[in-house]
């Protein structure tokens, strides 16, 4: 995110034209760092965010699986 962010700054260029999911990925990399109450919280939370990706691709897919497959172990 901060790496968009620089080079949005840059060129003049709406972040959201580099990265048109940019708003959930930077929640994801807030929630990474936040203390939560558990693992559980943690997984709901991410499981939220990513419902709420408007455009898919590869990268965000296997998140979605990664994280389904781990929940419902």
């Amino acid at each position: 995110c901060e790496e968009a962010d620089i080079r949005c700054g840059a060129d003049e260029m709406a972040v959201t034209q580099l990265l048109p999911n940019y708003s959930v990925y930077a929640e994801l990399a807030a929630a990474s760092t936040v203390l939560t109450t558990g693992r559980a919280a943690l997984q709901k939370r991410i499981m939220a965010l990513l419902r709420k990706i408007d455009q898919s691709t590869q990268g965000n897919s296997q998140a979605w699986e990664d994280t389904f497959r781990n929940w419902d172990a």
